[in-house]
């Protein structure tokens, strides 16, 4: 089959040039016997990912493009590409010979990878199921078996195979060949079936009144066989595929045996299921095996992190087994993996849900109720900390450090990062994360998820981040990416900057960008936006320089944070007061709010303009009156340092209505700490310090000329900031 590899090159280079719906059976005539036959599981590695790019190639071609994907053409493209493929399996699937129709099982489960919807419409064709089924008994063996099962395995998963996956006769061959082959790659494979048929029914009927799907299983009838027991068939399985495994060995051997690959992927579909997934994270051994399983990390490794790409026109064995790695990844994910948090909305939407189910199924409810206060406690935070506890013991940082090692996968890098997310969640487990090498992890995987991310590293940065230039490209990254972020933002409100990325602050300058696209994202939650604040605080607090980064035009962070200074969470307001109190230090916010020109070009003349700028300080006087201690000690801040301009003062008292009296209230508010409750008494002396300086500043910075100091004294002796200085004298 190796000499079928020169023909599928030059095929695959002629294809280059099709498209629009343009392939057909006379285009693919004299290739489309290679291509199958290259598709066979016995192909080297090597000509099975050559295919199957082949494959997709085919399918992409004959495909409208995404800007002209109309529901219409899409079908069209459906129904040319079922009649393209469907001969050639149904002529096989009918054969008299046993390895025509291994072929076709071969080929209709690739298929069913590159195109589910071309796939599952030849599956629902008439007669091939039973020509599917028959095989097993007109060919008995393993070898027969094992396709069978996977080609189910496939079909198992798609809604639109389900009425004839749920047929009794398909189940409970399945179950038979689970519970009585003696063989682990058909007993995996026929596992995998099952829990994709169960996982799909689940998410079909949930929801529906009287259904309940917690810890669903099926079963043909006289079959017992639940999920969790299929689970711990499958747990073993990894166990005893994992003594094969070199330690050290840098691609382990097992990747490749079917047995481990099923029953990888059987655990991800079951890990959801809360008594598997304590089960899984109960079994120490099964920890040891599962993260042995992954690639080992790179060790003793300085300088930038290289990016290992696969390009699309290179088939490697590699490839082919993404999915074994994005196995392992979303069994992490799953195990620690912590209950949504919901909106009122979903609560209510949720509560109403379960009283619908409870009056439809009040006959079956007392069986169930048991069974589902369990797993709802396996749900909850307590339960879910205990298992990521097991998990960080057992070394999982380093599996998913070898895992982020896997080039090529948005899917495995975007499973690492909901895993670090769900592991950093507690604050108690940080240490031993960064400890283990977490934050670095992380940011190899940002830097991989960045648009720009291929391009050169700067040999003098100590970050692992490139060092390039900003664009609005930048923001076009997909939601499931910011999650890894997230996870870096938590190290960073919690740890020093300079543990997490460096000894001095140059060294985070480069952590600014990822964090910028938290706070900007259109996708970001309102816990997002907060936690990219916090973490930017902690940055910008590390001096002018990191400030000015933080800053600069380029991010868009400055722009974001103003906009989120009055927002309606307390947390997300005083989180944005206090990034901006941090960021007065920087040349560029200073000009923002004081209106003073610099020998650096400023944005435009509208931004330094008097009243936009009389805008911006009224902001912060607000904010220095509110009933929040933190917030007013960081607005207040800000405005000690803003009025040591006098172009500031000038702005404050006269492009500001009644600006006199009203910032004299303020500060005399600060120096009395009006409003401050007991609980908030720590920071009494901090507010009425920076009311006294907000005041010596005002005064200082006024001309003696200028008409707004007699109303400034006027004023002062009015409200009682004469007397409350007066009180703090000594």
């Amino acid at each position: 089959m190796a000499d079928d590899e020169p023909i599928l090159r030059q095929f695959l280079k002629s294809l280059d040039d099709v498209e629009g719906l343009k392939v057909n059976k006379n285009t693919l005539d004299s290739h489309l016997s290679i291509l199958i036959r290259s598709l066979n599981a016995e192909a080297p590695a090597t000509t099975q990912s050559l295919a199957y790019l082949i494959l997709s190639k085919v399918i992409a071609n004959a495909r409208p493009k995404p800007g002209q994907a109309t529901s219409q053409l899409q079908q069209a493209a459906t129904i040319n590409l079922v009649n393209l493929f469907a001969p050639p399996i149904q002529s096989r699937l009918s054969s008299a010979h046993p390895d025509s129709i291994y072929e076709a099982h071969s080929f209709f489960t690739a298929l069913f990878h590159v195109d589910a919807q071309v796939a599952s419409e030849i599956f629902g064709k008439d007669g091939v199921i039973e020509s599917v089924m028959e095989a097993s008994e007109l060919f008995p063996g393993e070898e027969m078996d094992v396709a069978i099962a996977s080609l189910l395995g496939q079909a198992g998963g798609q809604r639109a195979c389900q009425a004839i996956m749920t047929s009794p006769d398909i189940i409970s061959w399945l179950e038979d060949r689970v519970e009585a082959s003696r063989t682990p790659p058909l007993r995996a494979a026929a596992a995998v079936a099952l829990a994709k048929i169960s996982k799909t029914r689940s998410d079909d009927v949930a929801g529906l009144p009287g259904e309940n799907t917690e810890g669903a299983s099926i079963s043909s009838g006289d079959g017992n066989r639940d999920n969790k027991s299929l689970a711990q068939l499958m747990i073993s399985l990894v166990k005893d595929s994992s003594k094969t495994v070199v330690s050290g060995a840098p691609a382990p051997s097992v990747e490749g045996t079917k047995a481990a690959q099923d029953a990888i992927e059987c655990l991800a579909y079951l890990s959801t299921e809360p008594n598997i997934k304590e089960a899984m994270s109960n079994d120490a051994q099964f920890l040891k095996s599962l993260f042995s399983l992954a690639p080992s990390p790179r060790k003793h490794q300085t300088g930038p992190v290289p990016v290992v790409e696969i390009k699309d026109d290179t088939p490697s064995p590699r490839r082919t087994n993404l999915a074994f790695f994005y196995g392992i990844g979303v069994i992490i994910e799953n195990i620690t993996a912590y209950k949504p948090i919901m909106s009122e909305e979903e609560i209510q939407v949720d509560r109403l849900r379960k009283m619908a189910r409870g009056g439809a199924a009040t006959g079956r409810l007392e069986e169930t109720r048991h069974a589902n206060d369990s797993n709802q406690v396996l749900e909850e935070n307590p339960a879910v900390r205990i298992r990521c506890s097991r998990l960080i013991k057992a070394g999982v940082s380093s599996a998913l450090a070898g895992l982020s090692e896997v080039a090529g996968s948005d899917s495995v890098r975007r499973s690492i990062g909901r895993a670090m997310l769900n592991l950093v969640e507690d604050k108690e487990y940080r240490g031993k994360i960064i400890q283990s090498g977490g934050a670095k992890l992380l940011l190899k995987i940002i830097h991989a998820s960045m648009p720009s991310s291929k391009v050169k590293m700067d040999p003098s940065a100590n970050s692992p981040l490139p060092a390039a230039e900003l664009s609005t490209k930048d923001l076009q990254l997909e939601a499931a990416d910011l999650f890894a972020i997230q996870a870096l933002a938590k190290l960073a409100i919690t740890s020093s900057p300079i543990l997490l990325f460096g000894p001095d602050a140059s060294s985070s300058l480069d952590a600014v960008r990822p964090f910028s696209h938290l706070l900007r994202h259109s996708s970001s939650t309102l816990l997002q936006k907060f936690e990219a604040l916090m973490a930017l605080t902690n940055l910008a607090s590390l001096g002018p320089q990191l400030s000015s980064r933080i800053a600069e035009r380029e991010t868009g962070c400055l722009l974001a944070v103003e906009n989120l200074l009055l927002d309606d969470n307390v947390m997300v307001r005083r989180a944005a007061t206090e990034l901006l109190c941090n960021l007065v230090s920087s040349e560029q916010v200073w000009e923002r709010y004081t209106g003073e020109v610099s020998d650096t070009q400023l944005e435009d003349d509208e931004n330094r303009s008097s009243k936009v700028v009389a805008s911006r300080i009224h902001i912060l006087m607000a904010l220095s009156d509110v009933d929040d201690a933190p917030t007013r000690l960081a607005a207040s801040g800000a405005l000690a340092m803003l009025t040591s301009s006098s172009n500031a003062c000038r702005i404050l008292l006269e492009e500001i209505d009644n600006g006199p009296t009203r910032i004299l209230q303020i500060l005399t508010g600060l120096i009395s700490s009006e409003g401050v409750g007991v609980a908030d008494s720590s920071s009494k002396p901090q507010l009425v310090h920076r009311g006294v300086v907000c005041v010596r500043n005002i005064f200082l910075n006024v001309p003696i000329h200028s008409p707004s100091v007699a109303k400034l004294v006027h004023e002062a002796s009015r409200t009682g900031t004469v007397e409350k200085l007066q009180q703090h004298k000594h």
